[in-house]
């Protein structure tokens, strides 16, 4: 029968039609259940990879203002341009497009883009033409982006206070580095979608959360002075031919910074085309002898322990000093002198014996009381302690040594400090250079007053040890090329050898050229020091540092109200500042200043002797109430006090007779 076939046939048909379809939905079931129930995670997180992406918002990092307000590092607004090389279809078109737009090369680019990073920066920090190119080019994964670069608007202008940031923006040195966390602020994420060419999706920017930006550091540092102290650090580098050289200036009274710089600099706008070491801050961080700066506090340490006075005389061995197998020298031959002229006139046999007088453990003690051998505390990143032996292990010829600075180790900032411990009547600050830390409206989140670490010495003795400092600068000592016009200031001088590292000794030829002192010095205002290194030609430090010292006193004083005065122009009379007399430093302050030396020469004085036998001496001295000590016959040669000095009541005077056949 033709019916029967038909009818089988058709249903086979069916059959195999319905076999089929249930196949084909069973694959696409079990495709779709992998993909959304297997594979599901995977993918979204895929998707999510593509289409969407975490963009981080940079916060505006702080500025930096001195004290004035003046700007000494913001942050400004600027284009970038970064890459997904993953998302680029087209990586040599796009290298080559790049390359003409940002002055790139175009191998780089392409490496960049054909390597497996999944994001790469091209350019940091471009012109708003080039990212108008950038943009207009299209490029799928290639993004301009807004952010923040640093900028310092001072230039070099204390470089080494304020330091830089890197390309990320992470503070790198100086105060950009420590208080990086304050300046910094906190950024902001938010998620991005993007098309299939990778271009961003941006919402709407109302809708943004805004990144809070970093705090506000208020620096002590004037512009002012701080232009005046390099401007004479230059001049002094320049005259010397020195390697480098540093100079900082401190408030005396409370430790602010004012200034300080280091030589050779450079300018943080820049500092990838400076070698690494301009970075270095050498006055927090180098480490060098003193020499006869640290005289200073071989003389605190003997007048505040009482172990002696400003009259007790010292033989200074004309000129060289056997002590335990060594020599001590001295740059000139010097007899008799009194512990003033010790420090006056900078004798390192002097100061030897002085310090032998004290002995390690008294000297010791003053030598860390005065901060040697311990960081100050500064608001710096970098700082060194120095170097400070152990007392118990040091010799009577280290004790001898150090006395005249020698054998120790300290830092410019150490001997800054420790000086306006004495300018500030007896008491160690801790020196600081930012003032306070504010937020974005200006409210003060923290600041930073004067800390006394400790009471160093007793006002009666700082009153003494300012005279014999006076001295130096005006009293015909080591420091008179220092002495700025118009005003009294104290200070010490310092030429000390260069170790050598790699004989252990000194070299001949190379110094340390130094001057620290304070004005004005009745009512100290600033500290200073300058210090140069291995300066060629005249090595020493009255004449390297002290010119220096001069100009930062006589351009800073006027700035601080502290005007100088008319009658003290290019005075330098010792007998004006006569230690034997405490009466005369009052008068030198107010200004009634003689306008010669016979004006001063007075029945209270101590009369001339020179040419005068023994037997008129003797008959003087018992008129004035004064015992004598008389060297060699016939008739007197030289004498000590001075003519014209104050006459203290039981002086001893101490002449010297010789014969001249002309008598």
């Amino acid at each position: 029968m033709p019916v029967a076939p038909t009818r089988y046939n058709f249903r086979v048909r069916v059959l195999m039609a319905g076999l089929c379809l249930g196949l084909l939905y069973g694959v696409l079931i079990a495709r779709a259940v992998d993909l959304m129930v297997i594979q599901g995670p995977k993918l979204r997180e895929m998707a999510q990879r593509q289409h969407q992406r975490i963009e981080r918002l940079a916060p505006k990092r702080g500025p930096i203002l001195d004290f004035n307000g003046a700007v000494l590092a913001e942050s400004v607004p600027v284009d970038s341009v970064y890459a997904h090389p993953n998302l680029i279809l087209d990586p040599e078109a796009a290298a080559e497009a790049l390359a003409a737009i940002l002055g790139e090369k175009k191998d780089k680019l392409l490496d960049e883009f054909t390597s497996d990073s999944r994001f790469v920066w091209i350019k940091r920090v471009i012109t708003p033409q080039q990212a108008k190119a950038v943009r207009r080019e299209n490029i799928p994964g290639v993004v301009v982006v807004g952010e923040y670069a640093r900028y310092y608007p001072q230039g070099s202008l204390g470089a080494h206070i304020i330091g830089f940031v890197g390309a990320d923006g992470e503070g790198l040195e100086g105060l950009e580095k420590k208080f990086d966390r304050f300046l910094a602020g906190s950024e902001e994420k938010v998620v991005v979608q993007r098309d299939a060419r990778g271009k961003p999706l941006y919402p709407d920017p109302k809708s943004l959360p805004e990144p809070r930006g970093g705090s506000r550091l208020v620096l002590t540092i004037d512009t002012r002075i701080q232009a005046i102290l390099e401007e004479a650090l230059d001049k002094a580098l320049a005259s010397s031919s020195a390697e480098n050289a540093m100079a900082a200036v401190m408030e005396s009274q409370t430790g602010r910074i004012l200034a300080m710089a280091v030589r050779p600099t450079y300018n943080p706008n820049r500092f990838r085309d400076y070698p690494q070491q301009n970075y270095r801050n050498r006055f927090i961080s180098d480490v060098f002898e003193p020499g006869s700066t640290f005289k200073t506090y071989t003389l605190s340490a003997l007048i505040d322990s009482k172990k002696g006075s400003l009259l007790d005389e010292v033989f200074c061995e004309e000129g060289a000093f056997e002590l335990d197998g060594h020599i001590i020298n001295d740059t000139h031959s010097y007899g008799w002198f009194t512990v003033e002229e010790v420090i006056v006139h900078s004798s390192n046999i002097g100061a030897a014996k002085l310090g032998l007088k004290l002995g390690r453990d008294i000297l010791g003690r003053y030598v860390s009381n005065f901060g040697f051998g311990s960081a100050t505390g500064i608001d710096l990143p970098g700082e060194s302690r120095g170097l400070v032996r152990p007392f118990k292990q040091i010799s009577r010829t280290g004790v001898a040594n150090m006395a005249f600075g020698q054998g120790i180790g300290v830092t410019g900032l150490q001997l800054l400090t420790s000086l306006n411990a004495i300018a500030s009547g007896g008491k160690l600050i801790v020196p600081h250079v930012v003032d306070r830390i504010e937020d974005e409206n200006g409210n003060v989140v923290q600041s930073f007053g004067p800390q006394v670490v400790r009471e160093v010495l007793n006002p009666a003795s700082v009153q003494t040890i300012n005279k014999v400092l006076i001295n130096v600068i005006h009293g015909g000592g080591t420091g008179k090329r220092a002495a700025p016009a118009g005003y009294i200031v104290a200070g010490k001088t310092g030429t000390a050898q260069k170790v050598n590292l790699e004989t252990g000794g000194y070299y001949d030829d190379k110094y340390i050229a130094s001057f620290m002192g304070y004005a004005p010095a009745d009512k100290p205002r600033i500290s200073v020091i300058v210090v140069v290194n291995d300066p060629k030609g005249e090595p020493w430090g009255g004449s390297v540092a002290g010119p220096a010292f001069k100009e930062i006193v006589e351009r800073t004083l006027p700035l601080l109200g502290v005007l100088p005065d008319r009658n003290l122009q290019g005075y330098t009379d010792p007998t004006l500042v006569a230690s034997a007399d405490p009466t005369i430093m009052p008068a030198i302050v107010t200004a009634n200043v003689p306008a010669t030396r016979e004006a001063i020469i007075c029945a209270e004085c101590v009369p001339d002797l020179t040419g005068l036998a023994l037997r008129e001496v003797l008959l003087e001295a018992n008129r004035m109430g004064a015992s004598v000590e008389a060297f060699g016959s016939g008739r007197v040669v030289s004498q000590k006090p001075a003519a014209g000095t104050m006459l203290e009541k039981g002086k001893k005077w101490r002449v010297e007779l010789a014969i001249d056949p002309s008598w």
